[in-house]
C-alpha cells in the first residue's frame, strides 16, 4: 500500500502540470481581452474617448500582465512565478532598429547625411505608428512604400530620390531589416532565470488579480472560509440524513415507507437548485412576496455599535442567513447519497455472509450495523473524491443567487472580467484537491474492504 501511495503522490505534479497546461491554453485562447476590460470597464471593454491616453494604459497593462507575449512564453512565466522563479525574456529588437538606421544612412544617403538620417527616423516613426501587431512583413512593406512615395512627391524638387529604382532598393532593404525587427516584438531569443524569493518556505505565487491588483492568494484566503462554511454544513447535514435514510429504506424495501421515501427523494433530486433557490427567495425571504422569514444578503448581518460576531444575537442572525443557501446545497445531495446508500446496502444484505449471520440467530440490528454497513460504504467512499474540491469550490449558482461572497461567486465574476490569474488559481486548487480526494478514496477502499489490495500496483 505504501508503494502505491508514493507512486500516486509522484504522479500528482505530472498530472497537475498537464491540467494546468490545458486550462491555461483554453483560458488564454478564449474570446475577450482583459487589458481592454481593465482600461475601460465602464463601457464593456471598449476604448475611451481619450484614445492616446487609453492606448498607452492599454499597452502598459498588456506588458504588466504578460499579455503581449506569445502563449508558450506566458505559460512558462506563469509556471515559473508560481514556484518563485522569475523568467525574463529578451530580444535584439533595439539593435535591429539601429541597424535599419545605419543601413539607410550609410548605403542610401543622398545630398546630406543629416537629411537622410532625419528621413530615416521619420520613416521608422511613421511605419511604427501605423503598424499593427498582426501586420506581416508584406503589410509593413506597403506602409513603407506609401510613405516613401508621399515624401518623393512632396520633395521632388530637392531630388531626394531621383529614380524609382532607388525607392525600390530602399523599400527592399528596409523591409528586410525592419520586418525582422517588428517580428522581434513577438519573437524571443533568450531566457534569464533567477529566484524572486529566498528562504526555506515559499507560498505559491499565482500573481495579481487583473481586476484590482491584489495578490491572488490574498483574495482566495478571503473567499475560501465563506464557501468552506457553507460546504461543510451542507455535507454534514447531507450525510447525517442520507446514511440513516438509505439504511432504513433498504431494510424496509418494498414497504409503503420505502415507496414514500423513494418518491420524495426522487422529487427532491429532480428539482433544479436554482429554481428552488428562487422560489425560496420569493416565498420565505425578506423582500419577497411571502412571510419574509430569512435574510438573503451574505452570511452575516451588519454589526451595530458594540456588537461582535461572537454575540448570541449576531450568531442567531448568522444562522438565519445560512439557512436558505445551506438547504439548497443539501437537499439534492442527501437525495443522491441516500439512493447510493440504499443500493449499496441492498447489494450487501443479499450476499451469503449476511444470510449466515442471520442463520446464526444474530439480532437484525447487529447484522445490519456490524456486518452489512461497513461493506456497503464503497459507493459512499467514491463520493469523497468530489467532496474535497467542493469544500473550497463553492457553488456558483447558489452563491450568486443569495449574494454570498465566496469562491463560487468569485469564479463567476473572474470569468466575466477575464481575470485569468484568479481563474487559474481556482482551477489548479480544485484539480489538486480532486487528485488528493481520489487517492484518499483508494486508501479508504482498502480500509473498508480488506479484499481490495493495491500491492504490486
Amino acid at each position: 500500500m505504501l508503494n502505491y501511495v508514493l507512486k500516486r503522490l509522484l504522479l500528482v505534479p505530472v498530472t497537475l502540470f498537464g491540467i494546468a497546461l490545458v486550462t491555461f491554453t483554453i483560458i488564454q485562447l478564449a474570446p475577450g481581452d482583459p487589458a481592454e476590460m481593465r482600461v475601460s470597464p465602464g463601457v464593456g471593454g471598449q476604448q475611451s474617448a481619450d484614445k492616446s491616453v487609453s492606448k498607452e494604459i492599454y499597452e502598459k497593462t498588456r506588458e504588466q500582465f504578460d499579455l503581449d507575449k506569445p502563449l508558450p512564453m506566458r505559460f512558462v512565466r506563469w509556471l515559473g512565478k508560481l514556484f518563485g522563479l522569475n523568467v525574463e525574456v529578451w530580444s535584439a529588437k533595439k539593435a535591429e532598429r539601429q541597424e535599419v538606421q545605419d543601413l539607410l544612412i550609410s548605403k542610401y544617403k543622398a545630398s546630406s547625411a543629416e537629411s537622410i538620417e532625419a528621413q530615416a527616423a521619420r520613416l521608422r516613426a511613421k511605419v511604427k505608428e501605423q503598424a499593427k501587431p498582426e501586420d506581416t512583413p508584406e503589410d509593413l512593406a506597403q506602409l513603407a512604400e506609401n510613405q516613401l512615395a508621399d515624401w518623393t512627391k512632396a520633395q521632388a524638387e530637392k531630388e531626394r530620390f531621383k529614380y524609382t529604382a532607388e525607392i525600390d532598393a530602399i523599400r527592399a532593404k528596409y523591409i528586410q531589416q525592419y520586418g525582422q525587427d517588428f517580428e522581434g516584438e513577438f519573437s524571443y531569443s533568450g531566457l534569464s532565470l533567477n529566484w524572486s524569493k529566498s528562504g526555506w518556505w515559499y507560498p505559491l505565487d499565482f500573481g495579481q488579480s487583473f481586476k484590482d491588483d491584489r495578490e491572488v492568494l490574498e483574495v482566495l484566503a478571503e473567499k475560501i472560509p465563506v464557501s468552506l462554511e457553507l460546504s461543510l454544513l451542507s455535507i454534514f447535514f447531507a450525510y447525517m440524513i442520507a446514511i440513516p435514510l438509505g439504511i432504513h429504506s433498504s431494510v424496509t424495501q418494498g414497504t409503503i415507507q420505502d415507496q414514500v421515501i423513494t418518491t420524495i427523494l426522487f422529487i427532491l433530486y429532480s428539482l433544479p437548485s436554482f429554481w428552488v433557490a428562487i422560489m425560496l427567495l420569493l416565498l420565505v425571504s425578506e423582500g419577497g412576496r411571502g412571510i419574509g422569514l430569512f435574510p438573503v444578503r451574505g452570511l452575516w448581518p451588519e454589526l451595530g455599535p458594540g456588537q461582535s460576531r461572537g454575540d448570541f444575537t449576531v450568531l442567531l442572525q448568522h444562522v438565519r442567513h445560512l439557512a436558505l443557501p445551506v438547504f439548497c446545497l443539501t437537499y439534492a445531495s442527501f437525495a443522491y447519497i441516500s439512493r447510493q446508500m440504499r443500493a449499496g446496502m441492498l447489494d450487501v444484505i443479499r450476499q451469503d455472509f449476511i444470510r449466515t449471520a442471520r442463520a446464526k440467530g444474530l439480532p437484525e440490528r447487529v447484522v445490519i450495523f456490524k456486518h452489512a454497513l461497513r461493506n456497503s460504504l464503497i459507493p459512499i467512499i467514491t463520493i469523497v473524491a468530489v467532496i474535497l474540491p467542493s469544500l473550497v469550490g463553492g457553488s456558483v449558482i447558489i452563491e450568486s443567487i443569495f449574494n454570498v461572497d465566496g469562491i463560487g461567486k468569485l469564479s463567476f465574476t473572474a470569468i466575466l472580467t477575464r481575470d485569468y490569474p484568479i481563474i487559474m488559481a481556482i482551477f489548479t486548487l480544485s484539480a489538486f484537491l480532486t487528485l488528493i480526494g481520489i487517492l484518499i478514496s483508494d486508501i479508504l477502499y482498502a480500509i473498508v474492504d480488506p479484499q481490495i489490495s493495491f500491492e504490486g500496483k
